[in-house]
């Protein structure tokens, strides 16, 4: 075993610890690695993995570990995370199956995440059709091709199990049709999720970091300063539980022609200015070092129907998205946050992301307010600069998290 293979196990069990809820009693990580299964032991302090809390399970009697077999069995995995999360646990103690009913679950999970008899060859067979389960009596699996994807998994599957239990005080949600889901996972795993795969199956290998690129020379202050705010706001998004993942984007306008937004699939916590990427608002052509969001159209739209915009940001926030879910607008019930938001914060009609529909229908939806809630997809907002589009965001959410806490707490 290398140090490299505990260092990463360790890294995933330290977010795991750190996440804004429990994840069950004794969460386990299993991680597949040169043919070979690694294993976290039943009782190690997640927070705090040392060598001694790995285990090289690969020789052990996997009748008694239908996780690793699975893992080991499976073309697509490379490694799968054990736990159970509050509302993941409503649900299974339940029987209540977590069905998609946002893009971001239906672009990493696919249309549901079903329970599974607790049998080895029945979790093997469900894990050769979906990336993670609930097992009867047990756990949450939540799988991906490498610890990264499967961590996410674990949290956004998190969301969507609280999305569907809290959106009950709003009239409940509208799951996205299973052939939506279908299209939409098999998108993610073609090509969205690539770039941010490809640096973390390294870094997860223990190779070397792609060589940092820098080309400040090239750029004027402003865009410099432009490209820097970029960094720090995607990091404020994840500070602040905004986003899951690389899911979201941000964009600034650089000039009348031209914005400057998120790359597409990587995450923000290894963004560098140089990442982010310019893009003509009208013809959406692109240049940089990597492909810009898939919902460039999005941002660049809402930069031409309303010229007073010049910095745009989106979200995958938990709150709005249970108004998301419900395809229901936001209620503004504080005054204080009428006087800055407005009264209703609109919901735009349903279209798969990356679309000419949903950059439509955002725009649309926008109209007099600094954001809407986008269907089954989160919301954005726009501001004058990146300061007060994040303020929005974060507003939006704050009124969302009180409308929905205030009902589901009587």
């Amino acid at each position: 075993m290398t140090d490299e293979i505990v260092s990463t196990i360790s890294k995933y069990a330290r977010l795991i610890s750190e996440l804004p809820y429990p994840a069950g009693r004794a969460p386990r990580i299993l991680f597949r690695h040169d043919g070979r299964c690694y294993m976290t032991a039943k009782e190690a302090d997640i927070s705090h993995i040392t060598e001694e809390d790995v285990i090289d399970v690969t020789d052990h009697d996997m009748n008694q570990l239908p996780a690793a077999a699975a893992l080991m069995g499976s073309k697509s995995l490379g490694a799968v995370i054990l736990c159970l999360p509050p509302y993941v646990d409503i649900c299974l103690a339940s029987r209540h199956e977590i069905p998609a009913v946002l893009d971001d679950m239906a672009q990493i999970i696919g249309p549901c995440v079903r329970i599974v008899p607790a049998d080895e060859k029945m979790i093997s067979k469900a894990l050769t059709k979906a990336t993670s389960v609930m097992v009867e009596n047990s756990c949450l699996i939540a799988g991906g091709r490498n610890l990264y994807e499967a961590y996410t998994a674990l949290t956004v599957i998190e969301k969507s199990a609280e999305t569907i239990l809290k959106a009950q005080v709003i009239g409940g949600v509208k799951p996205l049709k299973g052939y939506l889901s279908r299209l939409m996972h098999r998108r993610y795993q073609a090509s969205y999720s690539k770039a941010e795969k490809a640096l973390q199956d390294r870094a997860e290998s223990g190779e070397e970091e792609l060589p940092e690129v820098s080309v400040h020379e090239e750029y004027s202050e402003k865009e410099l300063e432009l490209r820097t705010k970029l960094v720090e706001y995607g990091r404020k998004l994840v500070e602040y539980g905004l986003v899951q993942g690389t899911w979201g984007n941000l964009s600034v306008m650089l000039d009348r022609e031209n914005m400057l937004c998120t790359p597409s699939g990587l995450d923000y916590g290894r963004l560098t200015p140089e990442d982010m990427v310019k893009v003509n608002i009208r013809t959406l052509k692109w240049e940089g070092l990597h492909k810009p969001t898939s919902e460039k159209g999005m941002h660049a739209g809402i930069y031409i129907r309303y010229p007073e915009a010049n910095a745009v940001i989106h979200t995958h926030s938990k709150y709005c998205s249970v108004f998301a879910a419900g395809e229901m607008p936001l209620q503004v019930e504080s005054e204080e946050k009428i006087q800055k938001l407005g009264e209703i914060i609109g919901v735009s009609r349903y279209a798969l992301a990356g679309t000419k529909g949903i950059t439509r229908n955002a725009v649309s939806a926008i109209k007099d307010a600094p954001g809407c809630i986008l269907s089954h997809h989160g919301m954005i907002a726009k501001g004058k600069d990146i300061e007060e589009a994040f303020e929005y965001v974060r507003l939006i959410e704050e009124a969302a998290r009180e409308c929905i806490d205030r009902r589901w707490e009587k």
